[in-house]
C-alpha cells in the first residue's frame, strides 16, 4: 500500500482534484442549463457534455499513466498489473464517497433529529456541489429536477444512491483509459 501511494500518490491527487473541479464546472452547466430552459431540457446535453468533458480529462492522464508504465513493464522494472489503475482511482475516489455513504446511512436509519438532519443536508450540499456536480445536470434530468424523466426514482438522487453508480462507472472509465495506454492501444507504428 506504501508503494502505491509513493508511486501513485500524485495521480490520486490529480484525480481528487479534477472531481472537485470538474464538479464546480457541472454545477455551472446545470445553472446555464436551467436559466436558458425552464423546462429542463437543455440539462440532457449540458449533462452529457460535462460529463463527456470530465472523462476525457481523467482519460488523458490515465492513458498517460497507462504509457508510461508500458515503457517500465517492455524495461523489465514493473510487474504486469491490469487492476492497478481500480486500486489507485478506488483509493482516490474514498474521500468523495464518505459524504454520500453518510448521507444514505442517515436517510435508511431515519432520525429525526436536528442533527441528523443538518448532518444530511450538509452531506448532500457536499456532495451535489463539491463533489458530483460533473454529474449534476444529468442527475437533474433523469432523476432529482422538477420534470425529471424517472422522477419516482428521485430517491436514488436524495440518498445518494445514484453516486456509488457514478463512481463505478468512473472507475471503469480509468481503467480502461489506463489499460489502453498499458497495451499500447490506438498508437500509429511506425512503418520502418
Amino acid at each position: 500500500m506504501k508503494t502505491l501511494f509513493i508511486e501513485k500518490g500524485h495521480l490520486m491527487l490529480k484525480y481528487i482534484i479534477n472531481q472537485i473541479a470538474m464538479s464546480f464546472f457541472g454545477v455551472m452547466m446545470a445553472f446555464t442549463a436551467a436559466t436558458v430552459n425552464d423546462d429542463g431540457s437543455w440539462l440532457l446535453p449540458f449533462g452529457i457534455f460535462s460529463l463527456l468533458f470530465y472523462w476525457s480529462i481523467l482519460i488523458s492522464f490515465m492513458r498517460e499513466d497507462g504509457l508510461k508504465d508500458a515503457i517500465k513493464l517492455k524495461g523489465g522494472r514493473i510487474k504486469k498489473d491490469t487492476l492497478l489503475p481500480l486500486k489507485y482511482c478506488s483509493i482516490a475516489a474514498v474521500p468523495g464517497l464518505v459524504f454520500p455513504l453518510v448521507n444514505m446511512i442517515i436517510r435508511f436509519i431515519g432520525t429525526d433529529s436536528a442533527i441528523a438532519q443538518g448532518t444530511v443536508n450538509i452531506c448532500s450540499f457536499v456532495t451535489k456541489f463539491f463533489v458530483y456536480g460533473a454529474f449534476m445536470p444529468l442527475d437533474s434530468y433523469l432523476f432529482a429536477g422538477e420534470n425529471a424523466i424517472f422522477s419516482s426514482g428521485r430517491f436514488l438522487s436524495d440518498y445518494s444512491i445514484i453516486c456509488l453508480v457514478y463512481t463505478i462507472l468512473t472507475l471503469v472509465v480509468c481503467s480502461l483509459a489506463y489499460n489502453s495506454g498499458l497495451y499500447g492501444m490506438f498508437i500509429k507504428k511506425d512503418k520502418k
